[in-house]
């Protein structure tokens, strides 16, 4: 799998539009298409954008190795989704 299919398999598991992501990471939707098509790839501050608001493993994005997202306890992907994740432990009440 080439870092275009990872990439296109990213935004896909997040259920966004090329659109979407395009706004999240602030680019235009033009020079998104481009990275997922292959036609070029992200600079660094692309890269850096998606590991801070997506939580993207960026080893995984470039290498495919390890997972695709990168645990963030202060954050989750309902941030990038829109849909909330219920994380609530019973013992949070002692």
């Amino acid at each position: 799998m080439r870092f275009n299919d990872r990439l296109k398999l990213m935004r896909k598991t997040l259920k966004l539009k090329q659109i979407e992501l395009a706004k999240k990471i602030d680019v235009k939707y033009i020079n998104y298409n481009r990275y997922e098509v292959g036609f070029c790839e992200p600079n660094i501050e692309i890269l850096s954008k998606l590991n801070t608001i997506i939580n993207v493993n960026i080893n995984w994005l470039i290498t495919g190795n390890g997972p695709m997202f990168i645990p963030n306890s202060e954050t989750d992907n309902s941030q990038v989704t829109g849909k909330s994740q219920d994380y609530s432990n019973d013992d949070t009440n002692e």
